[in-house]
């Protein structure tokens, strides 16, 4: 049985990842269940309260891509993923070559941007992607994530439209610099 023991301080942020007998690549507070962990472990979601484990979605060892609810869902490999809210979390099913959604409500899986089993360079609402990695809000652009793969190349995807497109960096830096400087910031 897979356990997973953690604190709490005083402002309900947890202070202590002490154990676990999983595989975790990613874990964080879970928005749905207040109190419990999210985590991914391996090729599945799972959700614990420190005590007991449960399974949301996918399978610790059947790897591929079904779209599917609970236990019927599949993933290839989870290093990372992002609660958007409450109720929906983007998931990068790396060697998938996509961001998949999961919705918490019915633990429905699905395509959300790349095409899933498909690698590639591509940005649009069609886009390409080549083992996604790691998925963080834009604090600068709220509305958009950001997405880095293996291959080193950094996009961005708005969540709205979905369109993903290449994260030019060095043209960012500028911006945010002319913004403090015109800011004061």
């Amino acid at each position: 049985m897979n356990q997973i023991n953690f604190r709490f301080n005083a402002e309900g942020e947890m202070t202590t990842f002490l154990h676990t007998e999983s595989i975790v690549f990613h874990i964080d507070r879970d928005l749905y269940i207040p109190g419990n962990i999210l985590f991914s472990d391996g090729s599945s979601m799972k959700t614990t309260d420190g005590s007991s484990t449960s399974l949301i979605a996918g399978s610790a060892t059947q790897r591929c891509y079904v779209e599917g609810a609970g236990s019927q869902a599949r993933f290839y490999f989870i290093l990372s993923f992002l609660q958007l809210s409450m109720n929906h979390v983007i998931i990068a099913d790396q060697k998938n070559h996509c961001l998949q959604f999961l919705n918490r409500i019915t633990n429905q899986t699905g395509q959300y941007a790349g095409t899933c089993t498909h690698r590639g360079n591509q940005d649009g609402v069609n886009a390409l992607l080549n083992r996604p990695r790691n998925l963080i809000n834009d604090l600068k652009d709220p509305g958009h994530i950001v997405i880095t793969e293996d291959s080193g190349i950094t996009k961005t995807m708005n969540t709205t439209n979905r369109i993903v497109s290449h994260f030019w960096t060095v043209g960012r830096i500028v911006y945010n610099v002319i913004q403090s400087l015109e800011t004061g910031d």
